[in-house]
């Protein structure tokens, strides 16, 4: 028997099935949404007082946009070392498991698959049509991490 036709084995004995890409797409831009919302309410006072100038604006933004970044690895980390989820995965009832657990990430894990997530989200977005193409679903994330996302039973 293969890797391959192990890891098949034990995700029909758990009874696990794969997240829908139509759920994972969903779960990123909730994550999305509420990363932005939290940014935009910690810094309303200055976005507020910049509002009618576009220049500003995008100076402003351009000037954050390393924070934001560092904002978004460091709730996605957390949040799937913690839960196996972020929120938006919660809301769409999918998680992260680590293939040979099958449990939430080990801390590591979880550190690697956020910086490599948000590496690959901003860097080389194509990267992400590789779950489209990957026996597991799986994106670069979570092949060099070991994991898998899932459906909630």
């Amino acid at each position: 028997m293969n890797n391959r036709d192990l890891i098949e084995e034990k995700l029909y004995r758990e009874q696990i099935v794969l997240a829908p890409i139509l759920r994972r797409f969903f779960a990123i831009n909730i994550d999305l949404l509420l990363v932005s919302f939290i940014f935009q309410m910690f810094f309303w006072n200055d976005l507020k007082s910049i509002s009618g100038d576009t220049q500003a604006v995008v100076q402003f933004v351009s000037g954050y946009s390393l924070h934001l970044l560092l904002f978004m690895f460091v709730y996605e980390w957390l949040m799937t070392y913690a839960y196996g989820a972020t929120l938006g995965k919660i809301v769409c009832k999918i998680r992260v498991v680590s293939i040979a657990l099958l449990d939430h990430p080990a801390i590591v894990a979880a550190f690697l698959r956020a910086l490599l997530k948000m590496l690959q989200f901003f860097i080389i977005p194509p990267l992400f049509c590789l779950v489209f193409f990957t026996f597991l679903r799986q994106g670069l994330h979570d092949w060099l991490a070991k994991s898998i996302v899932i459906k909630n039973a």
